[in-house]
C-alpha cells in the first residue's frame, strides 16, 4: 500500500497476466478485494474498507442475502463491514458465516467474506442490517491471488469448505486426544 493509503494496494500483476477490472483478490482465508484500475504489468486494487467496496453476499446456509459493504466509522470501528438489505424475515445470529452469492457475475460464490457480530439499529423499516467482523485480517496480508475472468465464470463453490472440513476434523482428533500415529498390523507386533 502507498503511504497514508488504508484503502488501495497496488498489485504486481496486470494485463499480461490476464488482470482484468473487477477481478476479485483473495487470500487463503477470503475476500480482500477487487481490481479497479490496470495496465500491462501493475494493477490497483480497492480493499474492503474503501467507501466504494461492494459484494452481493449471503449467510454460508443460504439463509439470508444482501450486500456487504465497507462500516463507515470511525476509529477501529472502520475495519468491519456491514450486511445491509437483508429482508426483515432473515434472523442471523452472532458467528454465521458470510460468503460471496455469486450475484452479479463478480465474484463467485463461496468466498469467506467474515462472520455476523451482531445486527445493527437501521433506518430501514424493511431490512435488517449486520456488523461483520472480516475473514481477512489486513496486517496479516503478505501476498494474494487475483481470480481471472475465466476462474470467476468456472465458480469456487467448496474450495474453503474442504479446507473447513479437515481443519474441523484435526480439531476433533486433537481434542479427544487421539494419536494420529497408525499402529502397526498384528503380524508385526508378534514376535517370532
Amino acid at each position: 500500500r502507498g503511504l497514508g493509503d488504508e484503502y488501495t494496494v497496488t498489485l504486481t500483476a496486470g494485463r499480461r497476466a490476464g488482470v482484468e477490472p473487477l477481478s476479485p483478490v483473495i487470500t487463503a482465508e477470503g475476500l480482500v478485494g477487487m481490481v479497479e484500475r490496470v495496465d500491462d504489468g501493475l494493477s490497483l486494487a480497492i480493499i474492503w474498507p474503501h467507501p466504494d467496496f461492494r459484494v452481493s453476499a449471503m449467510a454460508a446456509d443460504g439463509s439470508a442475502f444482501g450486500i456487504v459493504t465497507a462500516h463507515l466509522a470511525s476509529g477501529a470501528a472502520r475495519y468491519f463491514l456491514e450486511l445491509r438489505s437483508v429482508p426483515l424475515r432473515s434472523s442471523l445470529k452472532p458467528g454465521v458465516l458470510v460468503v460471496s452469492s455469486g450475484l452479479g457475475g463478480v465474484y463467485p460464490r463461496g468466498i469467506p467474506i467474515g462472520s455476523v457480530v451482531s445486527e445493527l439499529k437501521s433506518t430501514e423499516s424493511w431490512a435488517r442490517t449486520y456488523l461483520v467482523r472480516p475473514a481477512v485480517r489486513l496486517p496479516d496480508i503478505s501476498s494474494v491471488l487475483i481470480i481471472r475472468p475465466e476462474r470467476v465464470r468456472a465458480g469456487f463453490e467448496n474450495v474453503w469448505q474442504l479446507g473447513t472440513a479437515v481443519d474441523s476434523a484435526t480439531r476433533g482428533v486433537v481434542s479427544a486426544g487421539v494419536s494420529l500415529r497408525v499402529p502397526p498390523p498384528d503380524s508385526a507386533r508378534r514376535k517370532p
